[in-house]
């Protein structure tokens, strides 16, 4: 995940690795917030999508606009994965 923030950000160099890489936790913490679930950030989709651009945010000190500006896509991951959970447990009964 480090290797895809760092090329999302252009950022080819290694001394902030550790920096970055406090972003991406954060950034995943948040975003699991946000959504009530444990989410995998490690295959393509909404919630990947989401953290790269949180990252973005995050390096740019600009993360108190990420919510403003990605309020559409953080519903429709919310609603996802409330319809995934609500499957589940009606597969479960």
């Amino acid at each position: 995940m480090l290797d895809e923030v760092k090329e999302k950000l252009n950022v080819t160099w290694d001394d902030e690795d550790s920096k970055i890489q406090k972003i991406i936790d954060n950034g995943k913490k948040r975003i699991e917030e946000l959504t009530g679930t444990e989410l995998d950030f490690t295959t393509a989709g909404l919630q990947k999508d989401l953290l790269l651009n949180y990252c973005r945010y995050d390096y740019n000190n600009a993360n108190e606009f990420f919510e403003e500006n990605f309020e559409k896509e953080i519903n429709r991951l919310q609603l996802m994965e409330a319809s995934e959970l609500f499957a589940s447990d009606s597969n479960e009964e």
